[in-house]
């Protein structure tokens, strides 16, 4: 799962090069989750990215980087906002002192990024993704830590952002990641509420 999360994280923080684009294509992103997503609705939103990921233009086409870049500035600056993704927009009163105090508390380092605010929505799952691949954290503390971060700290406000997210996404990739990452983290959320002990109940 942290690699699912710090790839959501990467895609909700700036739009995809060229390279990642070639690895989405050649590793059938988003086909092998490390999370288990069952139903209809996630294998439909796993295959709606898929494809809108094999009709991306070649990204040395001026039109295929204009469009992306165009739709992540709506979506995530909204239009110069730099404030508008993240937990403090949504919430209406000022997060980053409380995530802040989480990113310390489990030494996640944001290497020189620091110039977005510290609870936008890229940090607030890269942190997400930190956690469950820290070595020195027990699996105990992992999932409890994690069911106690996505509810104080995501539940609250990316339900709302992707619907804004969804509506004004002018693009089948950006909409197709918005519709995945919201049935993901409502994945997660249900198998980390079935926690029991340290042991993350995952259906077979």
């Amino acid at each position: 799962m942290a690699g699912d999360l710090a790839l959501f994280s990467r895609l909700t923080s700036g739009e995809p090069d060229r390279p990642l684009i070639e690895w989405m294509r050649m590793s059938r992103y988003p086909r092998g989750l490390g999370l288990d997503l069952c139903g209809q609705n996630a294998e439909s939103a796993i295959a709606a990215l898929s494809q809108a990921i094999a009709d991306l233009p070649p990204i040395a086409f001026r039109e295929g980087r204009e469009a992306l870049s165009a739709d992540y500035q709506a979506i995530f600056l909204n239009h110069g906002r730099s404030g508008f993704a993240t937990e403090s927009h949504w919430v209406g009163d000022d997060r980053s002192t409380l995530v802040a105090a989480w990113y310390d508390r489990f030494d996640y380092r944001l290497n020189g990024r620091s110039h977005s605010p510290l609870d936008s929505l890229a940090f607030e799952l890269g942190f997400m993704a930190h956690l469950f691949d820290a070595p020195v954290i027990d699996d105990g503390t992992v999932l409890a830590e994690s069911r106690l971060f996505l509810e104080t700290h995501l539940r609250p406000w990316v339900p709302d952002f992707l619907q804004e997210w969804s509506r004004v996404s002018a693009t089948p990739f950006y909409r197709g990641l918005a519709g995945l990452l919201g049935i993901y983290l409502r994945v997660l959320d249900d198998r980390l509420q079935q926690v029991q002990g340290d042991i993350l109940s995952v259906p077979a």
